[in-house]
């Protein structure tokens, strides 16, 4: 019988926490150890984790981290051979943890094991599941099925999972042979809004992946979390692939794909920038690539933010209406 570890990283994350835990221990495949790794609120996140009866050791922090330390300090403290994460406001499915835990039995030979999943706005759950928002062909191109529900990607899956990035953490389960592989989340990221992109091309470079299709997690988009800006998360994503360009990187025969998706990224966030009025940062986007092959339009942009910032941001405003 596999052992499976939840573990749950929280910040100030007092407001839904409860909730969360309250999903987690509605499995019906219990856990069998919840461990909540407060990253030092300022709140009483401590204090909701410490007193709910589904968690198994409530870990403080003595400083702020971020949230890839405190998913390792949730795992070196951990015992299960299955170790799924969960964000401090998600919401689970009553049989989540059971059917990736069925399915990593029927195959061994899964590393990682991501499910679909919602949003859910203003507590309503939209309708459009994440799997459905990639192009027409791109799971009949990158996956093959295993079982019903079940698909595995064809490795290796980065240029798919550039293209498209379809995981998220709280909707994950991997085992501990394969963090042993590929080692934890890289903890000088733990502040960016797309720390578990670079964990899941690591994990794909060293170990299988797949997938259960259909909705079992529901992710929050609101003000407190670092998923709502777009914009934002665009640029987390760039500073995350230059890091992967840098010499003696295991990414290095992909870098070429990587240096185009950095330019598509960087042409995403140039136009979110601009229509944010936030000029300055426009600019340095735009020095930081300058070999970017842009299209009229990011070119008139630039030009436009490189005027006086008053002039700039009502030339903006006026294209942008």
């Amino acid at each position: 019988m596999r052992r499976v570890t939840v573990i749950v990283p929280t910040y100030n994350g007092a407001r839904h926490l409860r909730e969360t835990l309250d999903a987690i221990g509605a499995q019906t495949r219990p856990a069998d150890e919840v461990m909540v790794v407060d990253d030092r609120s300022t709140d009483n996140s401590l204090a909701i984790a410490q007193g709910h009866p589904v968690v198994t050791k409530a870990i403080p922090s003595a400083e702020n981290v971020g949230v890839c330390a405190a998913r390792n300090k949730g795992i070196n403290a951990s015992t299960g051979d299955l170790i799924a994460f969960c964000d401090q406001d998600d919401l689970w499915d009553p049989t989540k943890l059971e059917a990736q835990v069925r399915a990593m039995e029927v195959h061994p030979d899964v590393d990682y094991l991501f499910t679909n999943f919602v949003h859910m706005r203003d507590g309503i759950v939209e309708k459009q599941d994440k799997f459905s928002q990639a192009r027409k062909g791109w799971w009949r191109d990158a996956a093959s099925t295993a079982e019903t529900g079940m698909l595995i990607l064809h490795r290796p899956a980065l240029p798919r999972l550039l293209e498209f990035q379809p995981a998220f953490p709280s909707t994950m389960m991997v085992r501990r042979s394969l963090l042993e592989r590929s080692g934890l989340f890289d903890e000088a990221l733990g502040r960016e809004r797309s720390e578990d992109l670079e964990f899941l091309l690591r994990c794909d470079d060293v170990g299988v992946i797949a997938t259960l299709s259909w909705p079992l997690v529901t992710i929050r988009k609101h003000d407190g979390n670092y998923s709502t800006d777009t914009t934002k998360t665009t640029l987390s994503q760039i500073r995350i692939l230059k890091a992967m360009t840098m010499p003696g990187s295991r990414y290095e025969e992909h870098r070429d794909l990587i240096e185009r998706e950095i330019a598509r990224r960087s042409i995403d966030a140039i136009d979110g920038l601009f229509a944010a009025g936030d000029m300055s940062t426009c600019l340095e986007l735009a020095k930081q690539f300058p070999s970017v092959s842009r299209p009229g339009k990011q070119r008139a942009k630039i030009a436009i933010a490189s005027l006086p910032t008053l002039m700039a941001r009502r030339l903006a405003a006026l294209l942008t209406r």
